[in-house]
């Protein structure tokens, strides 16, 4: 279930999700995962607040866009090597 803090000061508008939402969104990532990322701050941006931590939607979608790899429709053949 995607959660809203409408109790922080921020944009309006601004939704906030949680690591279990993160991990429903993408297939095998855990909330372990999550951490480690947030450790070596890798992954998307995230907000703590006091010991939870919360990850913006759009910040999340915005994460998984970069990483996705795109399929070039023009490419015919592959080289060979």
């Amino acid at each position: 279930m995607i959660k809203t803090l409408t109790e922080l000061p921020l944009d309006s508008g601004a939704s906030f999700i949680t690591p279990a939402d993160v991990c429903a969104m993408v297939p095998g990532v855990t909330p372990n995962t999550l951490a480690i990322w947030r450790h070596y701050r890798r992954g998307p941006d995230f907000l703590k607040v006091g010991r939870r931590v919360f990850y913006e939607a759009t910040a999340v979608k915005a994460w998984l866009d970069e990483v996705t790899n795109k399929c070039d429709p023009d490419v015919t053949h592959l080289p060979r090597h």
